[in-house]
């Protein structure tokens, strides 16, 4: 870590990763517990239509933010791998939005 106490870009990924983790546990209950994360079984992922657009805005940010990374100076090449797959699924899920 930088000791200027400010993230690098691979470290900013790391915690965006951390982070998109953490929402997709929280928003989609039944993944969860079928990856052992059992804290919210009694719960149902919502499915309404604002729900849906709100996370494709979301999604979006995240494609953007993705975009602002320099990613030629990530040191790690595992987290170049995950940048690229994480990017490619970002983009996938972008692309299906726009197909409805």
């Amino acid at each position: 870590m930088c000791s200027c106490g400010q993230l690098n870009d691979e470290e900013k990924f790391i915690a965006m990763m951390d982070a998109e983790w953490q929402r997709g546990i929280e928003k989609n209950p039944l993944y969860a517990s079928s990856m052992g994360i059992l804290n919210n079984n009694d719960k149902w992922p919502t499915y309404s239509l604002e729900q849906i657009e709100l996370d494709n805005l979301h999604n979006k940010k995240i494609l953007d933010q993705l975009n602002n990374f320099d990613v030629n100076s990530f040191q790690n090449p595992d987290n170049l791998l995950n940048f690229e797959l994480f990017k490619k699924q970002g983009n996938k899920e972008e692309l299906i939005y726009l197909a409805d």
